[in-house]
């Protein structure tokens, strides 16, 4: 055997003595490892780093490739995800129920207040339906009141022999005080 070689014969077997950069290599595999671990942590507790293989390589500051020999962080990137995913199903179905009961609350203020103004409307038709018969009354009242007048008027024009200067005042008045008393008396 040569003088470089590495591997040493003890008691019947070859084993392979430490290479110098072995213990460098440890040495950086397990700060990697501690790490990804941080990382995954920082990833955890903080939502707005996205729950990325890229992401966490990113924030572990290695490889993608590292990530994927090693294992282990990839499945715990996935339950971090998961974890994530159940979380916004549980605050989603939180803010519907508030939504569905805030929605609820405004549709019966809306129907309450429609309710009201619908009653004000139905009063206000009421009230003008009972003006309009009162007026309906009066005018029927007027017109029988103006027919009667027109008559009375016909009959004095025809008593007088049609004259064209109409009845004498003093009959008129008579006759309208007669009939209508309160609008004469003047």
């Amino acid at each position: 055997m040569s003088e470089n070689t590495s591997a040493v014969k003890s008691s019947g077997r070859w084993k392979s003595k430490p290479a110098p950069y072995d213990e460098r290599n440890n040495e950086d595999f397990k700060l990697i490892s501690k790490n990804i671990a941080c990382a995954l942590e920082k990833i955890a507790h903080d939502e707005s780093i996205p729950a990325t293989e890229a992401s966490l390589a990113q924030v572990a500051r290695c490889s993608r490739g590292t990530l994927r020999n090693r294992g282990w962080p990839l499945t715990r990137l996935k339950l971090i995800k998961e974890g994530r995913k159940k979380t916004a199903v549980k605050e989603a179905r939180t803010i519907s129920k508030d939504a569905r009961a805030d929605n609820s609350k405004q549709l019966v203020s809306a129907l309450n207040a429609s309710r009201t103004e619908a009653a004000i409307w139905f009063d206000k038709s009421k009230q003008l339906e009972a003006d309009k018969r009162k007026l309906q009354r009066a005018n029927s009242l007027l017109h029988a009141e103006n027919q009667a007048l027109k008559k009375e008027r016909s009959g004095l024009l025809s008593q007088n022999g049609n004259s064209s200067a109409g009845p004498p005042a003093a009959k008129i008045k008579a006759s309208s005080v007669a009939r209508f008393p309160e609008r004469c008396s003047q």
